[in-house]
């Protein structure tokens, strides 16, 4: 009996066979892993794919956020011409471009374009704005811009190729522009002109951060209204309580300085300007362009005069004649030979003949005929912009019709005309009389551009008191320029100056040269989930 039960222990000690299910465990775990891998492995590569698709379909979406920016630099007015446009001068066809598409039914984008090299396509979207269905050729403003805030929005849409199941990347751009035309007011120095102050030019073409000292300095005076955005690249000076800004517009205005320092206040003058506005020192600085030589270009024929020219404007018909003196700004003194429809170019430009004189603050009319002055004055009916080699004089109310733009540039000087008897002195300490012909509470509206001096009022040193200048659009100028006098014997105009908002997305015909006025994307987004 022991011996059977010891027989029976041994053999329960004994480990015959078990390495055998040891190991065929392992080689089963083994295996399950190994099938896992495969599985995981095999699953990757479709993975992999749609990974370097989606990847594909973004760099064609960017592509064609590129091509559009392409045609929108070569042609300002590009974004007007929605999805069907006609470029000038020719450029490669831009097809891709279709109107918006409202992400439900049937795709209605039926344009798309090949990313070279690539089975990548990209179709562009032009995203209406203000409630609008579609961006509308005919009345591009009201459909495809956003007037509350001067921006236009593209979409892009990159696909990897044409299959139905492709991937698909989509993203929008919203462009705006960046321009002195954002500004009732711009002044790249805020000091007077040294051609007008007498001053050394080295001296004062300076901005007062760096320094500039004994140069005459204007200021804004109680009673002063600038009602839009402002934008300086100098410090400006302020004395009691003008004001800056539109109340509860939105976005709020900006007031803007390049100076650390917004404003200073002038000596004797009490610091209390009310600003409606978001003030913004340290802004960026935003530079004029050198001349408006690429406008002359534009003009031609019986709208490129030259010397002294009258322009009388009369809906759609303006008046073109040799200057007239005593000046007369009646349309009925104009002959039938004088009348032309606008030009189809929008542009008229008045060129030096024999000139050689500069300009003279207290004798500002005897210049030589062949100066290439503009006189203007009237009601616009059209989309215009007036040029000058030497000055634009403005001889009355300028005003507008509808929406219509003009557009006054001056290589030298924007003036307001201001004829005067009994003139005493010289200088800006000048005494004068308001003669006939003089202009009180002026209205023009115009987007005014002085170039390399100012925007000024002759004779604005002396005589009565002339009321107020309205301005409706925007001026920008090189350096301040005087339209008053305060103090003693007050003269000239208090000002009133109203941003036309249409400036911040059109412009004049040929007003800014394309370089300066190319659209900026603004912002760059991926749209989730993809159109």
């Amino acid at each position: 009996m022991t011996s059977r039960l010891h027989k029976l222990a041994a053999r329960l000690r004994e480990e015959r066979g078990f390495t055998m299910v040891v190991v065929m465990g392992v080689l089963l775990v083994a295996t399950a892993f190994s099938v896992a891998a495969l599985a995981a492995a095999d699953n990757d590569d479709p993975q992999s794919r749609r990974d370097q698709d989606s990847k594909r379909a973004y760099a064609a979406a960017e592509a064609g956020i590129a091509n559009y920016v392409f045609h929108l630099e070569n042609d300002p007015t590009f974004w007007t011409q929605c999805s069907t446009p006609v470029t000038t001068p020719p450029l490669p066809t831009p097809t891709g471009l279709n109107p918006a598409w409202i992400g439900t039914g049937p795709d209605t984008r039926t344009s798309w374009r090949n990313v070279p090299g690539s089975t990548a396509q990209w179709a562009v979207e032009l995203l209406p704005a203000n409630g609008a269905a579609q961006c509308d050729k005919t009345n591009p403003d009201a459909t495809m811009i956003d007037l509350s805030t001067g921006t236009f929005s593209i979409r892009s849409t990159g696909r990897a190729s044409s299959a139905a199941n492709a991937a698909k990347r989509s993203i929008v751009a919203t462009f705006r522009r960046r321009s002195f035309l954002d500004y009732v007011w711009f002044t790249d120095y805020e000091d007077m002109d040294p051609a007008i102050s007498g001053d050394t030019l080295a001296a004062c073409q300076r901005y007062f951060r760096d320094v500039r000292i004994g140069c005459a300095e204007i200021q804004f005076r109680g009673g002063d209204g600038i009602s839009g955005p402002f934008h300086t690249n100098d410090q400006f000076l302020v004395c009691n309580s003008p004001a800056f800004g539109r109340q509860n517009q939105v976005p709020p205005d900006k007031i803007e300085s390049s100076d650390p320092n917004l404003y200073r206040v002038a000596g004797g003058c009490s610091d209390s300007p009310t600003f409606y506005g978001t003030r913004s020192p340290n802004a960026p600085l935003l530079s004029l362009p050198p001349s408006n030589g690429s406008l002359a270009s534009v003009a031609s024929g019986i709208y490129k005069p030259t010397g002294q020219t009258d322009i009388i404007l009369n809906g759609n018909q303006v008046c073109i004649r040799p200057h007239l003196t005593p000046v007369n700004t009646n349309p009925s003194s104009c002959t039938a030979a004088q009348w032309h429809t606008f030009p189809p170019n929008g542009v008229i430009f008045v060129q030096n003949g024999t000139c050689g004189v500069a300009y003279n603050l207290t004798s500002p009319y005897t210049v030589p005929n062949g100066c290439g002055e503009a006189w203007v004055s009237g009601n616009y009916a059209g989309n215009l912009t007036i040029g000058a080699d030497k000055d634009v004089v403005i001889d009355g109310d300028i005003t507008a019709t509808g929406t219509n733009l003009l557009g006054l540039i001056a290589n030298n000087y924007i003036r307001i005309y201001h004829p005067v008897t009994n003139v005493s002195g010289s200088g800006t300490g000048a005494t004068c009389t308001n003669a006939t012909g003089t202009m009180t509470n002026v209205n023009v509206q115009a987007a005014i551009l002085s170039l390399n001096h100012s925007f000024l009022v002759d004779y604005y040193m002396c005589g009565a008191q002339l009321g107020t200048l309205h301005i409706k659009g925007a001026i920008a100028q090189k350096f301040r320029g005087p339209v008053g006098q305060s103090g003693g014997s007050p003269s000239g105009y208090t000002k009133d100056y109203q941003y036309d908002d249409q400036l911040g997305y059109r412009e004049p015909p040929s007003f800014l040269d394309p370089v300066q006025t190319s659209w900026k994307i603004l912002r760059y987004t991926e749209q989730l989930p993809p159109r």
